[in-house]
């Protein structure tokens, strides 16, 4: 009777730490840390995000978007444009407002801080 007991109580447990791991992992990309929460592209899987190089998933039970470490606007919108994504990093032209790309077809501006590696 206590081993059946012990059992459902572990079953639970498991059951629910299951639950919170974070949706990415199960495709193999790693959660975005909670201080990260910029959404750089939605599929059917989720919100993804960008950290350290590297495509993170964008776990919205942990992610605290009120402590994002990337809250750079996109400079290029008053201009008509959207910034690059990260890892668009190849400077076509560049102008008083800052560094210009190009991606799918059009042109992007260039966010710094997308492109160099931060410890």
């Amino acid at each position: 009777m206590i081993l059946t007991f012990v059992l459902i109580i572990l079953s639970i447990i498991i059951s629910s730490l299951a639950k919170d791991t974070c949706w990415g992992e199960k495709l193999g990309y790693p959660c975005c840390p909670p201080t990260n929460c910029r959404i750089f592209y939605v599929n059917d899987d989720g919100d993804w995000g960008f950290h350290n190089y590297k495509w993170c998933a964008i776990d919205k039970k942990i992610c605290d978007s009120s402590k994002s470490t990337e809250t750079t606007d996109c400079w290029a919108k008053k201009f008509g444009y959207e910034c690059c994504p990260p890892g668009v990093c190849e400077v076509s032209q560049k102008d008083e407002n800052g560094s210009w790309g190009a991606y799918d077809g059009e042109w992007c501006g260039i966010i710094p801080s997308y492109c160099h590696k931060q410890d």
